[in-house]
């Protein structure tokens, strides 16, 4: 399989930044994909788990040495990349960029990610960087392994029906409400009562009077909103629409 890397794209960049900037870290992906889609044999050789912990060592080792290959491979291609080294370590493929006559140095991180099915859990949304470029490594049952790279916010989501989290929620206990006016008469709740807790909770959330900390959450409810009146008014009458909103109790 010939080089994707495109000369022209990156002395351009070079020339525009002086450094390096996300552009040039993606093509540095797809390089580093290519080589390992190359490294069938040294694939198969690999240990997929260490313990439970599932970090893939052997995997985010190859990795590196793949990604500072690519870079070489990229130097050899472009002088203008001649002066600048980088250094890789795991877990993952964390990215240290230095200048050979500059001071200082520039970072960079690309995600790595293996499974025997073509979906597997995402990292923590909250404190994931989805523009950042995304190895995903496909085991095959026959020790084969494809290898595919992309921005990461390209492979979030399964289908169209994906759920908010991947566990149910863990209600916070509050000593406060434990009060003397606390009823001391037996009544049963549903156990999915907590669902209509959160959904209330979400709306509150998204009023102008909350002054809380902001989640990401927050917005996904708005945009929900959005999207819920928007197909509401686009597919019911007026009379519909006035039907329901006064048989709201």
């Amino acid at each position: 399989m010939g080089s994707i890397i495109s000369v022209f794209m990156i002395r351009n960049l070079i020339r525009r930044n002086m450094y390096i900037n996300n552009q040039i870290i993606l093509l540095l992906a797809q390089e580093t994909t290519r080589l390992l889609n190359d490294s069938q044999p040294l694939l198969a050789q690999a240990k997929w788990a260490d313990g439970e912990s599932n970090t893939d060592t052997d995997f985010s080792t190859l990795a590196c040495t793949s990604c500072t290959q690519a870079w070489n491979h990229m130097q050899a291609q472009n002088n203008a990349l001649q002066d600048i080294q980088i250094q890789c370590t795991i877990p993952d493929i964390n990215i240290v960029f230095s200048h050979t006559h500059q001071k200082g140095t520039q970072k960079a991180k690309i995600e790595l990610k293996s499974s025997k099915s073509k979906t597997m859990p995402g990292s923590t949304i909250q404190k994931l960087d989805i523009n950042m470029p995304l190895i995903y490594c496909l085991r095959l049952p026959n020790q084969t392994f494809q290898v595919r790279c992309a921005q990461y916010y390209h492979a979030i989501g399964e289908n169209m029906y994906d759920l908010f989290q991947d566990r149910t929620p863990r209600p916070a206990i509050n000593f406060d409400k434990m009060g003397a006016d606390s009823s001391t008469i037996y009544a049963e709740k549903e156990k999915s009562a907590w669902i209509n807790h959160y959904a209330t909770c979400a709306f509150h959330r998204i009023q102008p009077s909350y002054q809380g900390k902001p989640s990401w959450q927050d917005n996904m409810v708005k945009d929900l909103r959005t999207i819920i009146i928007q197909h509401f008014l686009k597919n019911n009458s007026m009379e519909e629409i006035m039907v329901l909103k006064n048989s709201i109790v």
